[in-house]
C-alpha cells in the first residue's frame, strides 16, 4: 500500500497525539478544532499548510515533542511552522503573535496563514468580549505580516 499524502499522515499523527483530548474552553475535540482550522484555510491551501493546521496545537497541548513529530515522519517545513505556532510558557499573546509575524520565508507564510485561520475559528467561538477583542486585534497584524512575507518570496 502506498504511503498516504502528507496531509493524511498529519491527520493520523494529530489523532494519535490528541487521542480523545478535549479543549478546556469548549469541550470540543482537539482534532475537530484542528480540522476546522485546516478547513478555514480555504480551497487554495497547500498540503504543507493543511498539515501544519492539523498539527498546530500538538506541541502546546500534548506531551509530544518536535522530535516525536520528526520521528513520525512530519516533514521539516511543517515541523518548523508547528514549532513557530507553539506558544511558549509565559509568552504573552501579543509577543506570540509578533514572533509568528517575524518568521520569514515559506515557514513564515505557512505559520501566518494557519494563525489567521486559527484566529478566525477561535473568534467564531469566543466566550467573552475581551477574548473577541484580543483576537480581532491580532487578525490585521498577522494579515499584514503575511502580505509582506509573501511579497518577499
Amino acid at each position: 500500500m502506498p504511503a498516504p499524502n502528507m496531509f493524511v499522515h498529519a491527520v493520523y499523527i494529530a489523532a494519535l497525539a490528541f487521542d480523545d483530548h478535549r479543549r478546556d474552553d469548549t469541550r470540543e475535540l482537539y482534532l475537530t478544532h484542528s480540522l476546522d482550522v485546516a478547513q478555514a484555510l480555504g480551497p487554495d491551501a497547500t498540503v504543507p499548510e493543511l498539515s501544519t493546521a492539523v498539527l498546530h496545537d500538538v506541541l502546546e497541548d500534548t506531551d509530544w515533542t518536535k522530535a516525536d513529530l520528526a520521528e513520525s515522519g512530519v516533514e521539516a517545513t511543517v515541523l518548523e511552522a508547528v514549532e513557530t505556532l507553539t506558544r511558549r510558557p509565559d509568552e504573552k499573546h501579543e509577543d506570540f503573535v509578533a514572533r509568528i509575524c517575524a518568521t520569514p520565508g515559506a515557514v513564515g507564510v505557512t505559520a501566518q496563514r494557519v494563525k489567521l485561520a486559527d484566529l478566525g475559528v477561535n473568534l467564531a467561538s469566543a466566550d467573552s468580549d475581551e477574548e473577541r477583542t484580543r483576537l480581532e486585534r491580532s487578525i490585521p497584524i498577522v494579515r499584514g505580516a503575511l502580505e509582506r512575507n509573501r511579497g518577499s518570496l
